[in-house]
């Protein structure tokens, strides 16, 4: 036998212990806002016009988040997380995280060869774990491997120096998610040590009578990762100074010194 129920019940009211309990549990989360748009510079452009480091030091004054890719030579991407990068992809071979390993001495040719095919298709913090899955790489290691390699893919960005750039509202992808010991200034800097010659240094620097002025408000040593040399030479750069001079008098080579003054100028955005 069944019994219908009037067309006005209600369910009896919980108890209050039951109220309490529901009222306590936090509300599920809101979907994650996409990132804030950045200045205009920061959008789109080519490297021409924004080279590599002044493009890191722009995303971490503008406290970037989101990705930017690079087409030209390559194709790279960089996700931005609060202005520090906090991820990186690429299409090129030399630049994934099992050729990493190979050159850091991490991994033998023979080892190379048997994971290579399978780590190809895979993100960098996945193909980083097959390899300790394959016993090649030491838990331990996993960590500053996909560090290194994150770093590699910046610094092949300020190779191609006339690659164009577009911001997309991307967040970090998990498997891509790395955090960076350098800061942004200071993965500039180690990008022009490594990448910039003397003819692209001297295309930001001018001809050798250029002076070059202190900055009224220059950032940190320790943002830039600079050697006491390093600061030697950009006491030196006081606006009272031509190129020439400054290339005589510097503790470092010529090309040392180009490359610090270029960091120095694209930092503070001269």
């Amino acid at each position: 036998q069944t019994c219908a129920l009037p067309i006005s019940w209600e369910p009896p009211p919980a108890p209050a212990a039951a109220r309490e309990e529901a009222a306590a549990e936090p509300e599920a989360d809101p979907a994650p806002r996409p990132p804030a748009a950045p200045p205009a510079e920061l959008r789109h452009g080519t490297l021409d016009d924004l080279p590599a480091p002044r493009l890191l030091a722009l995303a971490a004054q503008a406290r970037l988040c989101g990705r930017v890719d690079f087409s030209g030579e390559a194709a790279r991407s960089l996700w931005f997380d609060e202005g520090r990068v906090a991820g990186a992809a690429s299409n090129v071979p030399g630049e994934r995280v099992e050729e990493v390993a190979l050159r850091l001495g991490l991994l033998t040719r023979e080892q190379h060869r048997q994971v290579a095919g399978a780590a190809a298709a895979l993100a960098s913090r996945r193909a980083a774990l097959l390899l300790v899955e394959r016993g090649y790489l030491k838990p331990a290691e996993l960590t500053a491997l996909v560090r290194r390699r994150t770093e590699e893919v910046v610094f092949g960005a300020f190779a191609d120096a006339h690659a164009s750039y577009r911001w997309v509202p991307d967040p970090v992808p998990p498997d891509e998610r790395v955090a960076l010991d350098r800061p942004p200034l200071s993965l500039a800097v180690e990008g022009v040590r490594r990448r910039w010659l003397a003819p692209r240094a001297d295309a930001v620097l001018g001809g050798p009578a250029s002076i070059l002025a202190p900055a009224a408000a220059p950032p940190a040593p320790a943002e830039l990762g600079l050697s006491a040399d390093e600061r030697r030479l950009l006491a030196l750069a006081d606006g009272l100074r031509s190129l020439d001079e400054l290339l005589a008098l510097s503790p470092l080579d010529p090309l040392s010194t180009r490359q610090e003054l270029v960091e120095r100028a694209q930092a503070v955005g001269q």
